[in-house]
């Protein structure tokens, strides 16, 4: 059985017009110790993936369909009250921007000794000397002192891994983190990837990675999802992805990505994520493809790739149906 598995999940936002499916017929699974990364431009629909899964969403917002299960146990339609004994211990998370995400008038200390009060079994004096070791094991200097500080005294890498400490607070199996180094200058970067990945061979966690940074993912993650206007089309392992990325928007991904390997200029990808409202049937991403076909106008399967749990969802995978398909133009006919 899965760590985590999340079965055709649909998320909705009501409008004028009717409900609308921003996230729609997704699945995934997370075994113990595996690290998965879900990627794609802003817009795809990751954050509100990684918010559902974490009983998070904001109220407009809703689950419309499918299954998110933990260790068997399932998440979907679970009361606040169940949430905040899940939340926080087995599956934590870790958000983009870490200034906003604590609490201005409470110390260091006190915000982790919130954690630990919910999800540990120690009494208060025991919680504050663990606030303090959990400072040091995110390599915070004098974290005795640091546990008495507000959040406006210390820096964003500084922010960044007191959230960290938070969510190891719990002792998760699953930590879920939410680009959480785009705020940050590189150095700094640098610095929490490196963290992360020794956290994660010390405790064994799970992790679930959403980012948009293809050179963090292959450092992190031992595989990729590729999340595009709200569907999942790609998933493959890291090496196999990075080697041979086979859906168009993928290589696209990849072609806008800066490399010290690559002497040339990165190029974009023509376009933007459409808005949920101008979803369309068949391939979403066919007005942005430069081998966009009238077959792309149905909507994709899932094609298997030679990698166990790798597959592609791109009519390109089908070799029967392309050499009888009619090429289009990326341009105003393949609309």
């Amino acid at each position: 059985m899965p760590l985590l598995q999340v079965r055709d999940l649909c998320l909705t936002l009501p409008t004028r017009n009717g409900p609308i499916a921003v996230v729609e017929g997704l699945s995934f699974d997370i075994d113990e110790q595996d690290s998965l990364a879900l990627v794609g431009e802003s817009g795809c629909g990751k954050s509100l993936t990684a918010l559902a899964i974490m009983g998070l969403l904001p109220p407009a917002i809703s689950i419309s369909a499918g299954s998110i299960q933990f260790r068997g146990r399932e998440l979907v339609g679970c009361s606040d009250r169940q949430w905040r004994r899940f939340r926080g211990g087995a599956m934590a998370m870790v958000f983009q921007e870490p200034i906003a995400s604590l609490n201005p008038v409470l110390r260091i200390a006190t915000q982790i000794e919130e954690v630990l009060a919910l999800h540990g079994d120690g009494d208060r004096r025991w919680r504050k000397r663990q606030a303090v070791s959990l400072l040091e094991q995110v390599g915070l200097p004098d974290p005795a002192a640091l546990a008495r500080a507000y959040p406006h005294e210390l820096s964003g890498g500084m922010c960044q891994r007191v959230l960290l400490a938070m969510a190891l607070a719990g002792e998760p199996d699953l930590l879920i983190a939410d680009e959480p180094t785009t705020a940050l200058d590189v150095t700094v970067q640098a610095q929490i990837l490196d963290l992360l990945i020794e956290i994660r061979r010390q405790r064994g966690l799970a992790f679930l990675w959403i980012s948009h940074d293809l050179g963090v993912v292959s450092r992190l993650c031992d595989r990729v999802a590729v999340m595009y206007a709200g569907k999942l089309v790609e998933q493959q392992p890291v090496q196999t992805l990075f080697g041979n990325p086979r859906h168009p928007y993928t290589r696209g991904l990849m072609a806008a990505s800066p490399s010290l390997e690559q002497q040339a200029l990165p190029t974009g990808i023509p376009g933007r994520v459409p808005a949920p409202e101008d979803f369309t049937a068949g391939c979403r991403f066919r007005d942005r493809c430069s081998q966009a076909m009238e077959l792309c106008f149905e909507d994709p399967p899932a094609f298997p790739l030679e990698s166990e749990d790798a597959w592609v969802r791109c009519f390109l995978m089908d070799t029967s149906a392309t050499s009888a398909g009619e090429a289009l133009s990326n341009g105003e006919e393949a609309k």
